[in-house]
């Protein structure tokens, strides 16, 4: 599991905030979706663009998610939330 450091509520989080794990490295989001009630994040390291992060809200953390058939489930997902997000923002 992943904390955040300095963060609010998840819930306030969105797309483009910028948020400090605890491993200490800043982290944009790059999409975020509610799938079957549950909060997902696309993450990317703002100093290695590319380590991207696959996560979900558990209480205050964020749970990485390893399993490649969710995140296969979840690509199409959060490339329509960025694609909303951008066209109307």
């Amino acid at each position: 599991m992943m904390n955040l450091i300095n963060q609010g509520v998840q819930d306030k989080m969105k797309i483009k905030d910028v948020i400090t794990l605890d491993d200490n490295n800043k982290y944009v989001i790059t999409s975020k979706v509610n799938y079957k009630e549950i909060n997902y994040y696309y993450l990317t390291n703002i100093n290695n663009p590319d380590e991207l992060l696959f996560c979900y809200e558990d209480n205050n953390d964020l749970v990485e998610i390893t399993d490649k058939n969710i995140t296969t489930k979840l690509l199409p997902l959060f490339f329509k939330a960025s694609k909303d997000y951008f066209n109307n923002n």
